[in-house]
């Protein structure tokens, strides 16, 4: 699926930025293309741009340290710049470690029921 049109404006990442910020109406409008089909789309939003951040639950294992630290060892040993080492490693990700376990993205994380 591919954005073509945000708000009646040409897309450009500025452009849904702006859109996010300030939409019309508490909707965004999107025009965009899914293989053959142009379609438009409304989603309703009027929170504003937010800056999502993982946070571990108490009591849960620190996966996320373990590879980022692994990532930074073999860096270092290789030469190369952390996040380039090991790409091949970062595949795997799902089968090793499962997924994350919360994306905060309104405040402190919350039991699941």
């Amino acid at each position: 699926m591919t954005m073509l049109v945000v708000d009646g404006r040409a897309y450009s990442p500025e452009v849904l930025n702006e859109s996010i910020e300030h939409p019309r109406n508490g909707k965004i409008t999107l025009i965009v293309r899914n293989f053959d089909s142009v379609e438009t789309r409304e989603i309703q939003y009027a929170g504003g741009i937010r800056h999502p951040h993982l946070e571990r639950i108490p009591g849960t294992h620190d996966y996320l340290s373990e590879i980022l630290t692994a990532e930074k060892e073999q860096a270092a040993s290789t030469g190369q710049a952390p996040g380039t080492a090991g790409s091949q490693r970062n595949r795997s990700w799902p089968k090793r470690y499962g997924t994350f376990t919360a994306l905060n993205l309104n405040g402190p994380a919350t039991k699941k029921r």
